[in-house]
């Protein structure tokens, strides 16, 4: 019977330490890292803090038509190696393209024929949110393998602007 009291206590006792607070929510915060915009070759150079950015690009202005490509692929700073091939695409058109690596600096090699191209590179971080008023403040944390896209990159569908 004693041990039956005891627990009631206990559990009466660490409902009241339960917090009302809400939970904190991952949220994404992204930031310019650059933007370019040429016709040819270019390396385009950026550091990334959290190693996770957002690549928006378009080719335009195709000349002669049936003619335009841009290529871009994504390169160490550091070393040169190339990491990973972001855009082999024919034609005007644009995309968007998520990579998730280690934080450095990066380089983009492009390459292009016969098209005008813009490339903007936007760094995304995670930062845990709580309600107003709750007196916690927002916190910066790095990405988790759950919250990041895959280290190669998520593609989404180019779209043709023709």
């Amino acid at each position: 019977m004693f041990r039956l009291i005891s627990f009631a206590l206990l559990a009466a006792a660490l409902s009241a330490c339960k917090s009302d607070l809400p939970a904190p929510q991952l949220e994404s915060v992204t930031s310019s890292l650059g933007a370019w915009q040429g016709r040819g070759g270019a390396t385009l150079g950026f550091v990334s803090d959290s190693g996770r950015f957002r690549i928006r690009w378009e080719a335009k202005n195709e000349n002669p038509p049936k003619g335009g490509r841009l290529h871009l692929t994504i390169h160490s700073a550091v070393s040169g190696r190339p990491l990973q091939e972001v855009i082999d695409y024919r034609g005007e058109g644009s995309g968007v393209y998520d990579y998730s690596d280690d934080p450095r600096s990066y380089n983009l090699m492009v390459e292009s024929a016969n098209v005008d191209w813009s490339i903007a590179v936007d760094g995304v971080s995670g930062v845990y949110r709580r309600d107003q008023g709750s007196g916690i403040r927002d916190q910066g944390v790095p990405p988790t393998p759950d919250s990041a896209p895959q280290r190669a990159g998520r593609r989404r569908a180019p779209t043709a602007s023709r």
